[in-house]
């Protein structure tokens, strides 16, 4: 049992280095403006816009979506930068 807590550990890491890596390129850089374009896009016309209920719930959801890749990618990096 422990080796394969061990064998998920070290997997885990390794794909923490690999997404770590991924955002140090210049290409994460333009993933990471568009999608905070997008979140604040989407948060003006949720705070600012008269929307339907079921228009309101979509655009929540999307930026649900966004931020969780932002999310993905930043949990990564600082374990990574932890080890």
């Amino acid at each position: 049992m422990a080796d394969r807590t061990k064998e998920l550990k070290e997997k885990e890491m390794l794909e923490a280095r690999s997404v770590a890596i991924m955002a140090g390129g210049e290409g994460w850089s333009f993933v990471k403006n568009f999608i905070e374009s997008n979140v604040k896009s989407l948060e003006k016309r949720l705070f600012d816009d008269e929307l339907e209920k079921d228009e309101f719930d979509r655009l929540r959801e999307k930026r649900k979506a966004y931020k969780s890749v932002l999310d993905f990618v930043t949990r990564r990096v600082e374990k990574t930068q932890k080890q």
